[in-house]
């Protein structure tokens, strides 16, 4: 009997034990995209994981896609894109948050020919 108190009780402390384990905080992963990206793009802004805006006002194509990640929350992710047409055609574009794969916020735009226009999308990672 003394046998199957103890075992009871080695149990109960490693199922406890690994429950607290599974409460840690996990990774939490925000990614922004605009696509097309284009040579029209003149900054691009975004919130990143230490809650600073950083400004890139020399985007490229490897600037369509910024992602990282996050333990703390709640966190406020946005996307500020400024777009400088000055082409004779419409430029057409689309941002999007995504967190853990998943596109959370999205806004599709359209930037009439010769026209300079800046918009931006936000969510809250809860």
């Amino acid at each position: 009997m003394k046998t199957i108190k103890i075992l009871c009780i080695a149990l109960s402390a490693i199922f406890f034990t690994s429950c607290s384990k599974s409460k840690t905080a996990q990774a939490t992963i925000v990614k922004y995209a605009i696509e097309p990206m284009n040579i029209y793009f003149t900054e691009i802004a975004y919130i990143d994981n230490n809650g600073n805006e950083v400004v890139n006002t020399n985007p490229s194509d490897k600037d369509s896609v910024v992602s990282f990640s996050i333990r703390t929350k709640p966190f406020n992710a946005k996307l500020v894109a400024r777009c400088n047409n000055v082409s004779t055609a419409t430029v057409a574009y689309t941002m999007v948050i995504f967190v853990n794969g998943q596109p959370k916020q999205f806004k599709q735009l359209d930037i009439p020919p010769q026209a300079i226009e800046a918009d931006s999308i936000m969510f809250t990672v809860q």
